[in-house]
């Protein structure tokens, strides 16, 4: 971890003016306000009954796709018009087995032992490399762009890509074909780590301050061992600020 002595104080000036301007109790009035009811009959909206948490969203420039995970499932939607599906969705369940698996474990079945799908981008131009938490026991996979198809029997390990739990904290980049996330790398999700995945070497870093850094607050990703990307973790909320 390092910092420039120069960013650092200016750093910490900021967030002391930030924090000095909570203590004023701010009561900001937006510039514009625009009911919902007023733009509901204009706006593009995408839902599919039976289908929830609609969380990851990924933009292909090149292919002109909006690329969207949900629980359970992934869509190809026009983004020009979003009620538009460009291909038939994807529908990536966990099995029966891990579902029963998660209930035994202690989890719940109505919100927990799903497949809800964490993390979502473009991989080449070809495809997408895509991670969920798999009731619990985190996969990941390809799907080819294409024709926009998942092969469900070709998973890999999803751990320290893809948290357990779909309401813990987490972040992932894709640069250079290599994937650097920030997660929780265990069932109980006790042990934060960024790691640094895909590639031909793996890289793991862990520190005192990642449990605040992920509690709540996902770190922002903007560096690991060397890339020709160079690719940097934010973390902010509350917790000591750090740049790796």
């Amino acid at each position: 971890m390092r910092a420039v002595g120069g960013a650092k104080v200016l750093l910490l000036v900021v967030l002391v003016g930030w924090e000095k301007s909570w203590s004023l109790n701010w009561n900001p009035v937006p510039r514009k306000t625009v009911r919902y009811q007023d733009v509901l009959d204009s706006m593009a909206r995408f839902t599919v009954p039976g289908v929830f948490n609609y969380s990851m969203l990924t933009l292909s420039d090149h292919e002109r796709v909006l690329y969207v995970g949900a629980r359970e499932t992934l869509f190809a939607l026009d983004p020009n018009d979003i009620s538009r599906q460009l291909r038939p969705q994807i529908d990536w369940p966990a099995p029966q087995d891990k579902k029963r698996e998660c209930v035994a474990k202690g989890k719940n079945n109505q919100t927990e032992c799903f497949n809800y799908i964490r993390f979502l981008q473009s991989y080449n131009h070809t495809h997408l490399y895509t991670c969920g938490t798999y009731a619990f026991q985190p996969k990941c996979t390809y799907v080819n762009a294409d024709y926009f198809t998942l092969n469900a029997a070709a998973l890999e390990d999803g751990k320290g890509k893809c948290p357990y739990d779909p309401a813990k904290g987490h972040t992932g980049l894709i640069v250079d074909k290599e994937l650097y996330s920030a997660t929780l790398n265990n069932f109980l999700g006790t042990e934060p780590v960024i790691l640094r995945n895909l590639g031909q070497q793996h890289y793991s870093m862990k520190s005192e301050y990642l449990p605040a850094w992920l509690n709540g607050h996902a770190p922002k990703y903007d560096t690991l061992p060397p890339v020709s990307t160079p690719v940097s973790f934010r973390a902010f909320a509350g917790s000591p600020c750090a740049d790796t």
